[in-house]
């Protein structure tokens, strides 16, 4: 006669299932975690090939916004003369990394970036523009995919400058190979979701979530803007971090500052924007020319 289990028996055997299926859940999104981190630095990659392919070709990178040109003695702007890398809609607005909701509009600013170059020099994979992780946060809120959530840095690739009618080329243009360390001059970064990054919410604030990343580093058109880059990845020990690529083509991984450093999210982004080394240990940031403590 066999012998039937007893409830015990029973309850420890799903018990062991329970903690085995708990192990395999996390190590299959751990995977996937990594898989999308990995699909986020090939297409920074391209980003970079794309941006290099067109400094070498005509002397000079794609800008992070418009440069406009004014009239030497009426002061009047003159159509754009050069486009960002992300263009804007056919009504001359800037268009958020979430899109307008129309497809036209959205598909213009995309594929008419520095007058098609760009979209051109990518080989017009759509793809390249987006980190796995951040549309998929769009998408299950806005249920639609984002247009772009990578951001051209500024502060090396300066936008939304003005030059005389007569002599703005070279102006606020980034020429190739010009950037002074290469290795240190940021190119691309991500940007940031929420919850998983910081506090800065694309969904709320429209400027977190632009083509440009404009950190407040002094810059009087730019006092008081907090941007950050974006730490929408995890590691195995649940720690953020996010991925930025320079000029030479070298991606870093920067961790998200803990709550107790005095090098916070949107300071940081400043100083590694403007090409500052930078330290990180358990305590948080801190530039390297600083022999003790973080920087404010």
């Amino acid at each position: 006669m066999k012998k039937a289990f007893t409830l015990i028996e029973m309850l420890i055997v799903v018990g062991i299932i329970a903690v085995l299926m708990s192990i395999v859940l996390v190590n299959i999104r751990g995977a996937t975690d990594s898989a999308n981190a990995t699909k986020c630095m090939n297409n920074m990659r391209n980003l970079f090939v794309a941006m290099d392919a067109i400094g070498m070709d005509s002397g000079s990178y794609p800008l992070a916004g418009p440069c406009i040109r004014k009239a030497a003695l009426e002061g009047k702007a003159i159509k754009n003369t050069y486009e960002p890398w992300v263009s804007r809609d056919h009504s001359e607005k800037m268009v958020p990394c979430y899109g307008t909701g129309n497809d036209d509009e959205d598909r213009y600013a995309i594929t008419n970036g520095s007058g098609g170059v760009f979209w051109k020099a990518l080989a017009g994979n759509k793809s390249a523009y987006n980190c796995p992780m951040f549309a998929k946060y769009h998408f299950d809120r806005r249920k639609r995919m984002p247009l772009f959530s990578y951001a051209l840095n500024a502060v090396k690739f300066q936008s939304d400058v003005t030059a005389m009618a007569d002599s703005f080329v070279g102006v606020g243009i980034v020429v190739y190979n010009s950037l002074e360390r290469a290795d240190r001059a940021v190119m691309f970064a991500e940007l940031p979701i929420y919850p998983q990054s910081c506090k800065y919410d694309p969904l709320a604030r429209p400027e977190t979530c632009d083509a440009t990343l404009k950190p407040d580093v002094g810059n009087p058109k730019w006092k008081g803007s907090k941007e950050a880059i974006g730490f929408v990845h995890q590691d195995k020990r649940k720690r953020y971090y996010g991925h930025v690529v320079f000029v030479d083509g070298h991606i870093e991984k920067f961790m998200q500052p803990p709550a107790s450093s005095s090098l916070k999210e949107d300071k940081l982004t400043a100083h590694i924007c403007s090409g500052d080394d930078v330290a990180y240990d358990e305590r948080g940031y801190r530039l390297v020319a600083n022999a003790v403590g973080d920087e404010d």
